[in-house]
């Protein structure tokens, strides 16, 4: 199982206490972290991280947010991979239950179409509908999508691989 995140100079922030700390709580056996970094300058944290786990590439050639995840996807060794927003908090059985999701519907990909999350503004819990085709909710698996790539752009950047892939809605309300 691979956990791909894509991040950059803005983000190191949220490296070590949510990046990492979702990761790392994760209650899926064998798991690996892949963080692409365009910042010019690199993560102190996963520059000091001694996790065999996590590898922390800082290549500044890959700028946008799905060339970055293209780098991450070839890295990545697991038969399966998730993708991480490098600024959400992810429960630690997350990719656990994605992953059994994911097997049972016989799909390529699964996604949450909505999730729970705190509003900073509001200082309250609320509930995120329709989420959509937004890939930091992606889990998938690596092989029958190798072929894929996403676009090279910062939003949207999900548009040609998601139109090719045999998708699994889940409604985490």
């Amino acid at each position: 199982m691979s956990v791909i995140a894509p991040t950059t100079t803005e983000r190191h922030a949220f490296h070590e206490h949510v990046l990492y700390a979702s990761f790392n709580a994760q209650r899926h056996a064998h798991k690996e972290l892949i963080v692409v970094d365009s910042g010019p300058e690199p993560s102190a944290f996963f520059g000091d991280l001694d996790d065999d786990r996590v590898r922390y590439i800082h290549k500044t050639t890959a700028n946008s947010v799905g060339a970055k995840r293209n780098v991450a996807l070839r890295l990545a060794n697991g038969a399966i991979v998730a993708h991480f927003d490098d600024a959400c908090v992810y429960a630690p059985g997350y990719v656990s239950a994605m992953v059994s999701h994911l097997k049972a519907s016989d799909a390529q990909l699964v996604r949450l179409e909505a999730a729970v999350g705190w509003d900073p503004v509001s200082n309250a819990v609320r509930l995120h509908k329709a989420l959509g085709f937004r890939p930091e909710t992606f889990v998938h698996r690596k092989a029958p999508l190798r072929a894929l790539a996403f676009d090279d752009a910062d939003v949207g950047e999900d548009a040609g691989f998601t139109s090719l892939a045999v998708c699994h809605v889940l409604d985490d309300s």
